[in-house]
């Protein structure tokens, strides 16, 4: 590649400047410049379209207003080009440096964008991170599988791995300029539930916060399934069989939250079980799809098998009906309550069954029922099946505090849950 070309990506040598980054900064902006002085290499990864290149940027204006020289800092995206590290390198070394760069004396900032694009990428920056003391990368990239877990496998001590998620609604509404009193939340009900529902339909990428076109809103939401399971993944792990991946989503959106059966669904699909594994553990970490555990009485014996399947994020969902009836919304607030949790386990055996258990020092149950006059009966069954005394319900737009048979009883809307810190759930 020209050096021209290298030029075009870093406009900062030339203006002394970082153009149009967004005013606003997303709170993983502010961890990362805690590690931008540390040695280790800052790895950023998370869904296509979060925002990764824009953080990027806005680190770069950040290392420029705290006058860090602007020719030491190197910008590349592999998006673009499938030029080598090295190649990258010396011609930065030889055109803009004009020295060697263990001959500066200052640190020199890195930047590798779509990092995933770069064969054995993990490999190639080691080398350099041991040769080199004063080179300080930060890299990024959209595939979780190759970033996440290679970086894990090959660079463990030498990194500090992030995730940048999608927006949350907080995030959402400071965008909109939303003002509201969380001390007085019930005001601002109408409002917010009406706002959460855009905020579900747009999954919380950033490009699309002030959207209105629902059409447009749609093909963008399935571009980015597109993207990733029907190019990503083929091309990351070499599978020949996009039919079954097609299928496999199919699945998801017409029953997200089913248990996952592999011996069923390799009948039904005539492909082996393994195959089928395979298969859902790429889904799952290129971050397409999340499984929840069956909880057995303790986080360390939760059941491998019957797993429920859930898409990462529920924007996925919301776009893949073009009209949402009652009982799939209902599903589809599941899915977010799973997603704006992080849930990772579920309670299930003959009789009884709570969509998620979360563990914050102590269990706690959390039922989603997407409506208003929420029914505790069975619910409190379950809790006391567990020998818990506490419990969490999801409704529609209903707040409630009860005591039921000595067990404390929480209902709180769906769009207010983001708005909260879960850990004061209890």
């Amino acid at each position: 590649m020209p050096i021209n070309d290298i030029i075009n990506f870093n406009t900062w040598w030339e203006t002394g400047t970082v153009n149009d980054t967004p005013d606003y900064k997303r709170p993983l902006f502010y961890e990362l410049t805690k590690y931008l002085d540390e040695r280790q290499i800052i790895v950023i990864y998370g869904l296509r379209r979060t925002g990764k290149t824009t953080i990027i940027y806005q680190l770069i204006d950040y290392l420029l207003k705290n006058n860090i020289k602007k020719y030491n800092i190197l910008y590349f995206s592999f998006d673009y080009s499938n030029i080598e590290l090295r190649d990258i390198i010396e011609d930065y070394e030889k055109y803009i440096l004009k020295k060697p760069i263990k001959m500066e004396n200052s640190k020199i900032y890195i930047f590798l964008d779509e990092i995933q694009k770069l064969p054995d990428w993990e490999n190639k920056i080691k080398i350099y991170y041991d040769m080199y003391k004063n080179i300080k990368f930060i890299i990024s990239g959209s595939a979780s599988i190759n970033v996440e877990k290679k970086s894990n496998e090959s660079l463990a001590g030498r990194m500090y791995d992030f995730i940048l998620k999608t927006l949350t609604f907080k995030e959402y509404l400071t965008l909109r300029n939303i003002n509201y009193d969380i001390n007085n939340i019930k005001i601002y009900a109408s409002t917010l539930g009406d706002l959460f529902n855009d905020y579900l339909s747009k999954g919380g990428f950033p490009e699309i916060v002030y959207e209105e076109d629902a059409g447009k809103i749609k093909r963008y939401i399935s571009s980015i399934v597109e993207r990733i399971s029907l190019i990503d993944i083929p091309e990351e792990f070499h599978i020949k069989n996009i039919e079954l991946l097609k299928n496999i989503l199919n699945i998801i959106r017409d029953q997200p939250g089913f248990i996952l059966n592999y011996d069923s669904l390799s009948k039904d699909f005539q492909v082996s079980k393994e195959t089928l594994i395979n298969y859902f553990y790429y889904l799952e970490y290129s971050l397409i799809i999340s499984l929840v555990l069956n909880f057995r009485g303790s986080f360390t014996s939760a059941s491998r098998k019957m797993k429920k399947v859930y898409f990462y994020n529920s924007s996925f969902l919301y776009n893949y009906k073009n009209v949402l009836d009652y009982s799939y919304y209902g599903k589809l607030i599941e899915n977010f309550v799973m997603q704006e949790l992080g849930a990772r386990y579920y309670f299930r055996d003959k009789s009884y069954e709570i969509d998620f258990i979360l563990k914050n020092g102590i269990i706690i149950p959390v039922e989603v029922k997407y409506r208003n006059n929420v029914n505790t009966k069975n619910f409190v069954k379950v809790l006391k099946k567990l020998n818990l005394n506490y419990g969490v319900i999801i409704s529609k737009d209903e707040f409630m505090d009860d005591i039921i048979d000595n067990i404390k009883i929480k209902i709180l809307p769906v769009w207010y849950l983001p708005l909260i810190d879960v850990k004061t759930l209890k």
